[in-house]
This record gives structure tokens, C-alpha cells and sequence, in this order.
């Protein structure tokens, strides 16, 4: 009688020892954090260098050649490039964050409104981070004349404070 039948007769299973790491949650706690750190790392790097980005563009490509041309007939792109390749231009000169922003952006602006054959390239300077820092800049500054011409003073850029001031009545 072989080892394996001896086991299961008496009730105890076998399991390989790879298994028996695998079901113990520390290990995919461990290995997790190991792929969330090396992301986070890679992700730091400029565009050509990023793996995850390569790694992307390859998966969006597996999409173009199996899945794409089943559903062809279904659905039908309305913007030239394909969301697709728009997606793997966006990602290949910004990386993979900007370029996933990029590609979300744009199935956002899809709707039944759009005609087929819009052109709608990836822009050629993008500056996503730059127009929220600016935003949020401009917001303080109007905050601040806001709130000093509330009190009958305006304040400029460099501090110093304008207006009629009544402290002499």
C-alpha cells in the first residue's frame, strides 16, 4: 500500500509543503507588501523605465488581439485612436498613473453624443499636477483678498495692506 493511501485511510491528509505555506495568510501578507512596495518603487521612475507600465501596454495588447475583435461587432469606438491605443500612447509618455488618469478621462467624456471618428489625441504637454497645484494656489490668494476686503483692507501679493483705516476717529 502506497504512503498516500495510508494517509487518507487513517484520516490524516498529505499536504505538500509549498501548500501548506501558501494557506498561511502571514505569507500573502508578506508577499503583498513586497509587490505594493516594488509598484510604489517602480512607479517613481520616468515613463520608458517603468516595468509596471510595460507590463500594462502588454496586457492592453493581449486585449487588442483576443478579446477587441470578438466584441467588434457589439461595440464600436467612437474616438480615433481606439480607447485602447489612446490608453497605451497615454501611459508610454506620462507612465503608468498620469496615463491611467489620461485613459479614465476619456471613457468619461464617451457618451452617445460623441460621433464616431472623433479625433482625440493624447495631449502633447499634459499638466494634470501642475493645474491642480495651480488651482489650489489661486484659491489662497483669492481667499485671502476675500477675507481682508471683508474687512474693508485688501491685501496684496507681497503683504502689504491697502484701504481706508479708521483709527484715527
Amino acid at each position: 500500500m502506497s504512503d498516500v493511501q495510508k494517509q487518507t485511510s487513517s484520516g490524516q491528509h498529505y499536504l505538500p509543503t509549498l501548500r501548506k505555506r501558501l494557506k498561511n495568510p502571514r505569507v500573502w501578507l508578506t508577499f503583498s507588501g513586497l509587490i505594493i512596495v516594488v509598484l510604489i518603487v517602480d512607479l517613481r521612475r520616468d515613463p520608458p523605465n517603468q516595468a509596471s507600465a510595460r507590463l500594462y501596454v502588454n496586457a492592453v495588447r493581449g486585449y487588442q488581439a483576443f478579446v477587441s475583435p470578438g466584441i467588434r461587432r457589439f461595440v464600436r469606438c467612437r474616438y480615433d485612436p481606439s480607447c485602447s491605443e489612446y490608453s497605451i500612447q497615454a501611459v508610454k509618455r506620462y507612465g503608468l498613473l498620469e496615463g491611467l488618469e489620461l485613459t479614465v478621462a476619456r471613457i468619461c467624456r464617451c457618451t452617445s453624443g460623441v460621433p464616431i471618428g472623433t479625433c482625440d489625441p493624447v495631449p502633447d504637454v499634459w499638466t494634470g499636477k501642475e493645474r491642480r497645484a495651480d488651482k489650489r494656489s489661486d484659491t489662497t490668494v483669492e481667499n485671502e483678498v476675500i477675507v481682508s476686503t471683508r474687512v474693508g483692507h485688501e491685501t496684496s501679493a507681497s503683504g502689504h495692506v491697502s484701504g481706508d483705516s479708521n483709527q484715527g476717529n
